[in-house]
């Protein structure tokens, strides 16, 4: 993996680096956006599904001992005014009891409708005794009104009163478990953006350290290299090889150093030779002097042509 890297361009290599980082963004992002849906959807199942009906089931059964109550006082009344209070207000929560099982109708879902559907049995069992009770107490029965507050009612009020209360265990149950699963969702939520980011880090980190790594060094030598040339010293060494700009640069200074290594030593033969009298020019490297190195060898040799026309005029004279 390295060495693939190595060999990219350097662009490249700056390109993955910030691939890299907007790859992690949108991962992350996207692991966010999917959990907080999830998240999101747990807690409407709550806020709009359980929450509501916990709070009808409680109601019902408020209003089932209020019904209860008031039963027991308009049987028990001393005044007709009082009788005439409770009476519309076992109307009043009767009515609101209806309304309060259509609205836990339009809630229940699933195996809960089966414990609906026994709840609303026994209220409407309920509901019929207690208008048979009425109808005796307006007829002036109290003795068999309060029979059957006293006996039929009280079995259908424990039998109602249990099955609201299964019903409310029930939607708290359900609650608490949708609570957990979320609580979970968002723990588990929490672990996996945790881990993503650190495989993230540490992957970035791992190409960071690879194409920096690859980036500095190569620069580094080549100033060193660089700064020992401009000293005067050619005894330098470019270890640094591969396909990228920085690759390209290296072998190109590797070449001019030889290069000047070549000429400058075919030069110091040609000052040895002519001061040992010599003047013959006879490069054993001439395709090195190309571009700029070319008036070098062009000036030498009309040096040495120029040395030997006035020896040959001294030796003639």
């Amino acid at each position: 993996m390295a060495a693939h890297i190595r060999n990219l361009k350097i662009s490249l290599k700056l390109y993955i680096l910030i691939a890299i980082a907007l790859i992690g963004m949108l991962i992350i992002g996207g692991i966010s956006f999917f959990l907080m849906g999830r998240l999101n959807h747990k807690n409407d199942n709550i806020s709009a599904g359980w929450l509501p009906r916990i709070d009808t089931a409680r109601d019902m059964n408020g209003t089932l001992s209020n019904i209860r109550l008031n039963e027991l006082r308009y049987l028990t009344a001393l005044s007709d005014k009082v009788t005439e209070t409770s009476l519309q207000y076992i109307e009043k929560e009767k009515g609101e009891m209806e309304a309060l099982f259509s609205k836990y109708k339009e809630l229940v879902t699933g195996d809960e409708k089966a414990l609906y559907d026994t709840a609303f049995e026994f209220w409407t069992q309920y509901s019929e005794a207690d208008d048979r009770l009425m109808t005796l107490a307006k007829q002036g029965d109290i003795d068999g009104a309060r029979a059957i507050l006293e006996g039929e009612c009280v079995d259908l009020y424990i039998s109602l009163n249990g099955a609201l209360d299964e019903i409310i265990n029930y939607t708290e149950e359900g609650s608490q478990k949708e609570t957990a699963s979320s609580e979970n969702l968002y723990r588990d939520a929490t672990i996996l953006q945790i881990g993503v980011m650190v495989i993230i880090y540490l992957v970035g980190t791992y190409f960071f350290v690879i194409i920096i790594r690859g980036i500095k060094y190569p620069i580094l030598e080549i100033e060193r290299a660089a700064s020992r040339m401009a000293e005067g010293d050619l005894d330098v060494e470019i270890t640094y090889t591969s396909k990228d700009e920085l690759g390209i640069l290296s072998k190109q200074m590797r070449e001019l150093i030889r290069k000047l290594q070549v000429i400058i030593d075919d030069e110091n033969k040609f000052l040895a030779r002519m001061a040992s009298g010599d003047f013959t020019v006879d490069s054993i490297c001439e395709e090195e002097y190309i571009g700029g190195f070319k008036p070098l060898l062009v000036s030498f040799r009309a040096i040495a042509e120029k040395l030997n026309h006035t020896i040959l005029q001294i030796s003639q004279s």
